[in-house]
């Protein structure tokens, strides 16, 4: 498939469908961090008959921030950092909620080389100004070249929504799903697959 997110429609929550701790404990494949800061993840279930977003969606996720830190967010690692390298990527999703402190999300990629392998490269990051409607935001990134790079053991690409270096303490909330990262610069409807 062309979506190289999995789970990015949150169906899956086989640990639990809320956690108030950080790493993996709610929505398969989707971590948490508060950055010293504090709240959740959780799977929602949208209200049948809606009509803010399309049919196929049935979840979301919301990751509601109490206490707001610095980097505080929820992020989605892809096997394999050379799954996409020196070419155009395309994120899309949908999103809702309140910002952070500092007035907006940060929604970035990361280039994480593993264990042995060398440090780590921040895509350039964009901001997202939330409402308290649905909005589809599509967002292009330019993925770096992995020439003169070393892949360890456990490599990844890193998809973060958060709050970014804002140090405000504020709480915030953020509800999104559909979330898909594909190759080239158009976004396309979201991929869905069981």
């Amino acid at each position: 498939g062309r979506n190289l997110i999995i789970n990015g429609a949150m169906q899956v929550a086989q640990r639990g469908t809320s956690s108030t701790s950080e790493g993996y404990h709610t929505i398969d494949r989707w971590r948490v961090g508060f950055s010293g800061g504090a709240g959740s993840l959780s799977q929602q279930e949208l209200t049948l008959g809606q009509t803010d977003l399309p049919r196929q969606f049935r979840y979301y996720a919301r990751l509601s921030v109490t206490t707001g830190a610095d980097f505080a967010g929820s992020q989605h690692r892809i096997e394999g950092v050379d799954v996409v390298s020196d070419e155009k990527a395309t994120l899309s999703f949908y999103a809702k909620g309140t910002n952070p402190g500092g007035g907006s999300v940060r929604v970035s990629l990361r280039q994480i080389f593993g264990s042995g392998g060398s440090d780590a490269v921040d895509v350039t990051d964009q901001s997202i100004t939330l409402t308290s409607s649905w909005q589809r935001f599509e967002l292009t990134y330019d993925i770096p070249s992995l020439s003169g790079k070393t892949i360890g053991t456990s490599s990844y690409l890193q998809v973060k929504l958060g709050q970014g270096s804002d140090t405000s303490t504020d709480a915030w909330t953020i509800d999104f799903t559909g979330v898909q990262l594909e190759v080239g610069e158009q976004a396309t409807p979201f991929e869905h697959r069981s």
